[in-house]
C-alpha cells in the first residue's frame, strides 16, 4: 500500500512535463502491478507511458484519477485477501 501511494506520487508529480520521468515512473509501476496479475492498472500504466512519449494534454489528467481509483480497489483486494489468509 505504502508502495503503491509512493509510485502514484512520482506519476503525479512526473505527469505535467511527460517525457522520461513519466515514462520511468509508469513503467515501475506497470512491472509492479503485472507481477501481482493486476492487469487495469497494468493498462492504465502502459497508456501513460505511451503519455510520457508523446507528451499528455490537460484531458489526460483523468487517467490519472482512473489509476488512482483502481489502486484503491486493489489495495483494498490485497488487504481483505491478507485478512482471510490469517
Amino acid at each position: 500500500q505504502r508502495e503503491s501511494k509512493m509510485r502514484l506520487a512520482a506519476l503525479n508529480a512526473a505527469f505535467p512535463a511527460g517525457g522520461n520521468a513519466l515514462i520511468q515512473a509508469a513503467h515501475a509501476l506497470k512491472g509492479a502491478a503485472a507481477n501481482i496479475g493486476a492487469a487495469s492498472v497494468a493498462s492504465i500504466c502502459a497508456e501513460l507511458e505511451e503519455l510520457g512519449r508523446t507528451g499528455p494534454s490537460g484531458g489526460d489528467t483523468a487517467m490519472l484519477t482512473r489509476l488512482e481509483a483502481e489502486l484503491q480497489r486493489l489495495d483494498a483486494e490485497l488487504e481483505a485477501a491478507v485478512r482471510e489468509d490469517r
